[in-house]
């Protein structure tokens, strides 16, 4: 009887930021890469999971000081960044729920999610918010725009405002595995979008699709992950294992890519390699303008397919 072995295991208590960066933080992966950034002008910068697990925590007591409660939805449309993966960190430390908004929904959408889901806080950028901002009236129970950028107009809150913040006595919550952590709203296409609530137990649920699909087992294998726009249970999955993410697009994209995620470097160094899939930018030119800046090894160990010589494996998407 395999019945036992079969089973996933689902502990009692579970939060999604203790169990992905927070569990590295202090480890021997702490000093190791969580999060590359590479911004519109292409210039890449990186995250440990010590220093993501610590803004995280300084975004969460500014959030506490807003006001946020245990099981309150917190909007976040920040989009490819560091401030998305902070901003969803922030919030699980405090029992709160991540509520995702997509940087391709309208006014309409917006309006009838935030009211829908009674958010008082959105974190976003400007360009986004200067898009809504006309239909902020509409938006029934908002009360604090957090924004990220140094363009922060009067009666917004600098996103890295709050990241000047003393964390001093924080203790973050201790959530039951069956504790609300994430609500995503469908498309739509059959009616007005409906709420998806997920709990923090969904990181435990699909890690073993996770390990089994890129073969986390393997030690000595380095993998990249995919966007974080909307961060799902696959990206934190990875995060778990202490694998570094990849978020950000080249200027000329604006979030229409594909990221490859591939296997190199050592046990004692993350190298890692971004291929990026459009029109606009070939292959061959992702490759090389990547390695380039990050200076990563390239890797040789077979890996599902090869594209461009290069074993690799994408996120939703078989390449």
């Amino acid at each position: 009887d395999n019945s036992d072995y079969l089973q996933i295991a689902i502990p009692n208590k579970a939060n999604i930021a203790q169990d992905t960066i927070g569990r590295h933080a202090t480890g021997p992966k702490a000093q190791s890469t969580a999060l590359i950034y590479e911004d519109d002008a292409g210039d890449l910068s990186s995250y440990t999971f010590a220093e993501l697990d610590a803004l995280a925590c300084k975004l969460a007591v500014s959030l506490a000081d807003l006001g946020v409660a245990r099981g309150e939805p917190v909007a976040v449309q920040t989009g490819q960044t560091p401030e998305t993966a902070i901003a969803h960190m922030a919030i699980y430390k405090l029992g709160a729920v991540v509520l995702t908004l997509s940087h391709l929904y309208g006014h309409d959408t917006v309006e009838h999610i935030l009211n829908d889901s009674r958010a008082r806080i959105l974190i976003t950028d400007r360009p986004t918010w200067d898009r809504l901002a006309a239909s902020c009236d509409r938006f029934e129970t908002l009360e604090h725009i957090i924004m990220r950028g140094s363009n922060v107009q009067d009666g917004e809150i600098a996103f890295d405002g709050c990241l000047d913040t003393d964390v001093s006595g924080f203790t973050p919550v201790e959530t039951q595995a069956d504790e609300p952590a994430l609500l995503m709203y469908t498309s739509g296409s059959t009616g007005m979008p409906k709420g998806m609530l997920h709990a923090h137990r969904i990181l435990h649920a699909y890690l073993p699709t996770v390990t089994m699909f890129y073969n986390l087992e393997l030690d000595h294998q380095r993998i990249l992950g995919e966007t974080l726009e909307l961060i799902a249970a696959e990206k934190l999955g990875l995060l778990k294992k202490g694998v570094p993410l990849f978020c950000g697009v080249d200027g000329e994209l604006r979030g229409q890519v594909f990221t490859a995620a591939v296997m190199a470097g050592s046990p004692q160094n993350d190298a890692v390699m971004v291929l990026t899939l459009a029109e606009e930018r070939t292959p061959e030119a992702a490759d090389e303008a990547f390695f380039a800046k990050s200076g990563a090894a390239r890797s040789t160990r077979p890996r599902r397919q090869r594209i461009n010589g290069l074993p690799s494996v994408t996120s939703g998407f078989q390449a």
